[in-house]
This record gives C-alpha cells, structure tokens and sequence, in this order.
C-alpha cells in the first residue's frame, strides 16, 4: 500500500504545488493543497493560522492525505492505476464527488450513486476490465469538472490535470504486468 500511495501522494503533491495565500480572503491560504480550514480540522486546532499552513510538516502532509482522501476512497482496494484516478480526483474535487464518478464508471445505477466506496462498488471495480473502467472513470471525471460552479475560472486547469492523471494512471497499470489487483 505505501508504495502505490507514495507514488499518488507524489503525484498530487506535484499538481497542487506549494504554499499560495489568497490576499483577499485569508481562509483560502493552501500548502500542498491542503487549505487552512481542513488543517484546522484535521489536527482539531481551530487556532491554527498562515504560518501553520504555511510551515506545516510533510508528515502532517503525508497524514492528511492519507486520512482524509486516500482511505475515505478505499484507494488502498483499487485497482493500480485506478487508485491514483480516484485519490487525485479526490484531492481536486472532493472525495465523495470521486466516489460518485467511481460508482457511475463502473455500472451503479444513479438510484444507487451515494459516493461512500463500499463493498458493492468495489466488486464491480475488481470485475472490470481495466482500460475500460479507466475510460470510462476519465469521461466521468471530465463531465464532473463541466458540472461544477467554478468550471469557468478554473475548468481548463482541471482538465488538463486530468488528462497528466490518466497518462500516469496508464503508466502505472502497465508497470505492473500482468496488471496488479490489489
């Protein structure tokens, strides 16, 4: 686990970049693409300010991360390559945004879409055929970010970080011959 983590933190880590403050709105102030608020939440300090996040460990990093996205989206049970789709769309557009686009990528019924990664979903994940959940996982990324509020400021960064997501997603699928299920 560790490792196909390490490979998807790192990743991230590249995309999401340093620490940037907002000069507006000091709420929005992110390292790592961790923002203020979530630090305060995850270490259950809500008098944690900019010089906390801006100087925040690459433990707690690595911590969050692991919690709050990588686990919560059952990546460690995902197939190689697929783990690294879900965790990296989590990170960028929540976790139970990712659920939901995993569930409809790999068959449920929207009356079944709940975004929680459960024992339902992660069956039909080990019955599918790779490429084809890839593919289909990408498209429903794709239409996420279209759907979402903000597309218009910030939809061309995001699909280009999903189509950098999926080439490393197909990378690691074919490192591991014949492909690795978890």
């Amino acid at each position: 686990m560790d490792d196909t983590f390490d490979a998807s933190l790192e990743f991230t880590l590249a995309e999401e970049g340093g620490f940037i403050d907002h000069p507006t709105e000091p709420r929005l102030a992110t390292n790592h693409g961790i923002t203020l608020a979530r630090l305060r939440r995850f270490l259950r300090d809500p008098g944690l300010g900019r010089d906390d996040i801006r100087h925040v460990p690459c433990v707690t990093v690595r911590a969050l991360y692991l919690t709050d996205f990588w686990n919560r989206t059952r990546c460690d049970a995902l197939l190689l390559g697929i783990d690294l789709m879900v965790f990296d769309h989590a990170v960028n557009a929540g976790p139970d945004r990712a659920g939901r686009a995993l569930q409809l990528a790999c068959g449920h019924k929207r009356s079944e879409i709940d975004g929680a990664v459960g024992p339902d979903t992660l069956g039909l994940v080990v019955s599918a055929e790779p490429l084809t959940l890839l593919d289909a996982l990408t498209a429903m990324q794709r239409t996420g970010y279209r759907q979402m509020a903000a597309y218009g400021l910030f939809g061309e960064g995001w699909l280009a970080r999903l189509d950098r997501r999926r080439a490393k997603a197909l990378e690691l699928m074919t490192v591991d011959e014949p492909l690795s299920r978890r």
